[in-house]
């Protein structure tokens, strides 16, 4: 792989090793495009590549995990320094982490870097993608009309569209970002648009969130969403009915 002119060599010193070629793809996809640049195909062939890839992860004895610039927390990969033994790492073998501690991941231009020089960032919501659907999942169609309520089916969700892994990390941020001990959640259907996941708290519940963050709080939880699971808040009797506490999804230890 070549830059500045010059050929970059990686080495590691493990017997099963990761795939160096999805590496050098990796490092020249972050440089072929500027941040602004990148369309969805990029995003698509840059995550299926990262997939693949081998990188380094935090030593044993340091902290994995460090907020971004967005106060949400990441767990910390990087690109392998060029010329050095590192021991090999995939974005896969960090899951059951950011899994358990509900965190995205932050790819460093080398391991020595800061979060703030992350080259590349992947919320919850990305990696669920990646693991359920092979970061292939999108939203086909617009949210649901609500205001247009006549054609919606309301039921309860399945552990299939919530698994135990997003609702324990939404169940998590709601508890100690919103205070709200047991939230409760439905899902609405209509013909022709994309599921959608209902959640029994409205901004007027959010008081135990600063008032400087409750205009961005939907978005913020909406971090730990894929693509393709809109959400919305509401009240209706006509989701009540259907509402079951998300704590429900989440597997006991």
């Amino acid at each position: 792989m070549m830059e500045n002119g010059a050929t970059r060599h990686f080495v590691i010193d493990r017997a099963r090793m990761f795939d160096l070629a999805a590496t050098s793809e990796v490092v020249r996809l972050l440089g072929e495009r500027a941040f602004g640049a990148r369309d969805a195909g990029w995003h698509l062939a840059f995550r299926q590549r990262l997939w693949w890839a081998s990188v380094v992860f935090p030593a044993a004895g340091e902290v994995p995990f460090a907020d971004g610039p967005d106060f949400m927390p990441y767990f910390r990969a990087a690109i392998p320094a060029p010329n050095t033994r590192f021991e090999a790492q995939s974005i896969g073998n960090a899951l059951p982490l950011c899994f358990k501690h509900a965190t995205g991941i932050a790819l460093l231009p080398n391991p020595s870097a800061g979060m703030a020089e992350a080259s590349y960032v992947l919320s919850f919501g990305d990696l669920d993608n990646l693991w359920r659907f092979d970061g292939l999942a999108e939203r086909p169609v617009a949210d649901i009309p609500f205001s247009e309520n006549s054609d919606i089916l309301v039921g309860s969700p399945n552990a299939e569209f919530l698994p135990p892994h997003l609702a324990s990390a939404l169940l998590f941020h709601i508890r100690t970002g919103w205070k709200i001990a047991e939230p409760r959640v439905a899902l609405a259907l209509k013909p022709g648009y994309t599921p959608t996941l209902v959640l029994d708290v409205v901004p007027d519940d959010l008081t135990g969130v600063e008032e400087r963050f409750r205009p961005t709080a939907y978005n913020r939880l909406a971090w730990y969403l894929p693509p393709n699971m809109p959400m919305f808040g509401s009240k209706s009797a006509s989701f009540a009915r259907s509402m079951v506490p998300l704590s429900s999804f989440v597997m006991e230890n």
